[in-house]
């Protein structure tokens, strides 16, 4: 497609931009509509910005200057709605799950998207050969599995809602009175965000958020380039440095 080391680069640094700091704003305005307009919502803006991605695979033939652009202004708002999606289905887990099962619970919904991840990597190839040589059906295929996460979506909003109407939403609950419980419940509801508060956590979360940062900048960074650094330096065909990729993924996130 024609497209530079940079540009290239640029399509994966257009996603990670908005969620330097859009997570923060994601919570509090989960918080504030609500788990499930805010699932529709975000899946509803991943599912617009892989259309659009899909659509610049074949606008960049007809004009290249627009399909790139349209490419990169794409991933933008792919990136609005990537890691919001993200924040919202943790909140989901953490309401649907409680004391060990909640850990469990978190690492299993991980483990599922980073081993599709790697199966995207074999795959990928696949669509291309079937393609003829083109990446418009992998990204349609892509745009599919979008739709399907916003079907998702629309039904655990129906589930969630006969939850609640059936009144046996699971909730995670501490061994408090039934007084001590409506007090807290009102206190929460008047709790204001204060972006100020962010000083105020204790040392072994930014130890922690450190441990995540470092490592996100080695190994994700290298896995956006890993395919055509194996294919260049060791000769790899496209369907064996996906596997490399595949192993890589399970070993990684089984232990």
């Amino acid at each position: 497609m024609h497209l530079s080391e940079l540009e290239y680069q640029l399509l994966y640094a257009l996603y990670s931009f908005p969620n330097i700091i859009l997570p923060l704003f994601g919570g509090f305005l989960i918080d504030r509509l609500g788990k499930r307009q805010g699932i529709i919502l975000f899946a509803f803006i991943i599912t617009v910005g892989q259309f659009l991605f899909a659509v610049s695979t074949h606008a960049v033939r007809a004009s290249e200057g627009f399909g790139k652009f349209l490419m990169i202004f794409s991933r933008l708002i792919f990136g609005l709605g990537g890691e919001n999606l993200s924040v919202v289905e943790s909140a989901f887990v953490a309401t649907w799950f409680k004391g060990k099962e909640l850990s469990f619970a978190l690492g299993v919904d991980l483990c599922v998207s980073r081993l599709f991840s790697a199966v995207n990597d074999a795959t990928q190839p696949l669509f291309y050969d079937i393609g003829g040589y083109k990446l418009s059906l992998g990204f349609w295929i892509g745009f599919i599995l979008c739709l399907l996460s916003l079907g998702c979506a629309v039904i655990i909003i129906l589930v969630d809602i006969k939850a609640d109407k059936s009144c046996v939403q699971i909730e995670v609950e501490a061994m408090q009175t039934t007084e001590q419980e409506e007090k807290d419940d009102d206190e929460e509801i008047e709790d204001q965000v204060n972006l100020s508060e962010l000083w105020k956590l204790p040392r072994s979360f930014w130890l922690l958020t450190g441990s995540c940062v470092m490592i996100y900048m080695s190994f994700m960074s290298f896995m956006n380039v890993a395919s055509d650094f194996l294919q260049t330096r060791f000769s790899f065909s496209p369907e064996s440095a996906g596997l490399v990729l595949v192993k890589n993924m399970l070993i990684s996130h089984y232990y």
